[in-house]
């Protein structure tokens, strides 16, 4: 049987752009479920013991992999302005945050702000998963 025009065989795939807007709209939501995932761990670091840090250490590693994501699929998804800042933004505050874990060495006082910029983290993920749904 052939087809006709009117009835297509098959949908047409999604474009590069319309997946990276869509996987950055689902990205910055995992981000903000990665920092409520992050802090518990914080908690269990503290109230159950020492030796589940490790737990904390390693999950770290998912928002590299997160604002790694969150970056670039606001670059290819040619995202507005406003979005692209926003990726950035979540990017540096990932970064602050590894150098406060290290700035230890240097003054604890300085190290001290490590969760002071987990909340900024999380307040900012919020309005960027708000902006992007």
């Amino acid at each position: 049987m052939l087809a006709s025009p009117s009835v297509p065989l098959a949908r047409p795939l999604a474009s590069p752009r319309s997946i990276a807007r869509l996987t950055y709209r689902y990205a910055t939501r995992a981000y903000v479920a990665a920092i409520g995932a992050q802090v518990l761990f914080a908690g269990v670091y503290v109230f159950v013991g020492p030796e589940l840090l490790f737990v904390h250490k390693t999950f770290a590693h998912v928002f590299i992999a997160l604002s790694t994501l969150i970056l670039l699929t606001a670059l290819i998804g040619r995202l507005p302005a406003p979005a692209r800042r926003d990726a950035l933004v979540t990017s540096g505050l990932l970064i602050v945050q590894g150098l406060l874990v290290h700035a230890l060495v240097i003054s604890p006082l300085i190290a001290a702000f490590h969760p002071v910029n987990a909340l900024l983290m999380f307040w900012w993920a919020i309005g960027t998963a708000k902006r992007a749904a």
